[in-house]
């Protein structure tokens, strides 16, 4: 049968039996050695062409090891075209979303973000995506969709190519090298006016929880996840302290901070009114970036203002009031200082504020 072949111990040549009366070939035609008879069949893999042993003697099972390879070939070569042709939205759809969902809580709250990719990249065959793609489509966003931090996106892509590296569907992320393109300077924030219209407006909104969500992160500076996993026993009225669990915090540390008596009175109020117990979660809305942007609409905002950059706006304010870098970063977790000297610009204008206080007094 063609593919079985003869080794030699001695000098390693492999003689081919094709055609040949194997029960005739006991010595190696090149140095005489004589042979074992095991078998052998030569297969390609990665384009090199390698001799694999059949462990048997017996011609029969061999040559069945040798149809089983053949076959496993195939099958490998039908999957091999099957994700040449896999297209990106094929590889969301069918891979990616379900397994993002099976590990992650927070598909809702990513959601928005995965369909924009997707939509983006669409029928774009998966292999086909280079980094030269991944530039193209930051520019998109930033001229398209108005997005001026990145990093979301960044992380939401290599997640994703990384996914598809694991599932041996891509050999490289076109991601991995990518820089963090976060926008150094904060300018995005709400003046005190703002804020109380924004209130004002989410009270009146039919996703009743929607006021207090936005309420706790204008007091406290909370990324929308954490605000979002807050259960009544997190609250500590009597100490006035939040406890954010490590399981809960983007650095994974527990952290705490303090509640403001406008935020203690109108919490202890929202919990007392919805009959919420000590284990209960404080929110059961999943989704609130169309309710927040009708919000944003009829306060006369800004439509590109974004939940995370009330963030921002409770960091200004607390410089704006005396607060340092070092106390706002234990307060919002950054768990890197250089993430929060983007608010130094603020500090700044404090300062100057304060030089020419001192400079019109002489």
């Amino acid at each position: 049968m063609k593919g079985l072949y003869f080794k030699c111990s001695k000098c390693k040549k492999f003689i081919s039996l094709y055609k040949k009366d194997f029960k005739k070939i006991n010595y190696c035609p090149k140095c005489n050695e004589k042979l074992n008879k095991i078998f052998y069949i030569r297969i390609k893999k990665n384009n090199k062409t390698i001799f694999k042993s059949t462990g048997t003697s017996k011609k029969t099972e061999a040559e069945r090891f040798l149809l089983k390879i053949l076959n496993e070939d195939k099958e490998l070569l039908k999957i091999q075209q099957k994700i040449k042709s896999l297209k990106f939205s094929e590889f969301l759809d069918n891979y990616y979303i379900p397994y993002y969902k099976t590990k992650n809580k927070s598909y809702e709250i990513e959601k928005y973000r995965i369909n924009i990719i997707k939509d983006y990249f669409n029928d774009k065959l998966l292999e086909s995506i280079k980094p030269i793609d991944i530039d193209t489509f930051f520019q998109f966003l930033k001229n398209e969709k108005n997005v001026n931090n990145l990093d979301r996106y960044i992380s939401r892509l290599k997640n994703m190519f990384n996914y598809a590296i694991k599932m041996d569907f891509i050999n490289s992320n076109p991601v991995k090298a990518k820089q963090s393109q976060r926008v150094e300077i904060i300018n995005n924030i709400l003046s005190l006016e703002e804020i109380e219209k924004l209130l004002k407006v989410a009270k009146l909104n039919k996703n009743r929880q929607l006021y207090y969500i936005i309420l706790i992160a204008v007091y406290t500076g909370m990324r929308k996840s954490e605000i979002l996993s807050l259960k009544v026993n997190n609250f500590d009225f009597d100490n006035e302290i939040i406890t954010l669990e490590s399981k809960n915090t983007k650095s994974k540390k527990t952290r705490f901070i303090p509640i403001l008596s406008r935020l203690k009175d109108e919490i202890q109020e929202y919990i007392k009114t919805t009959g919420l117990k000590k284990n209960d979660n404080l929110f059961t809305v999943k989704d609130i970036q169309g309710s927040f942007k009708t919000c944003l609409k009829y306060a006369g905002i800004d439509e590109n203002f974004r939940f995370h950059d009330l963030r921002h706006t409770f960091a200004s304010i607390c410089i704006q009031n005396g607060l340092n870098l070092y106390e706002i970063k234990e307060i919002l977790g950054h768990s890197d200082f250089k993430v929060t000297q983007r608010y130094a610009h603020l500090n700044q204008r404090k300062l100057i504020d304060k030089l020419q206080q001192v400079f019109q007094s002489d």
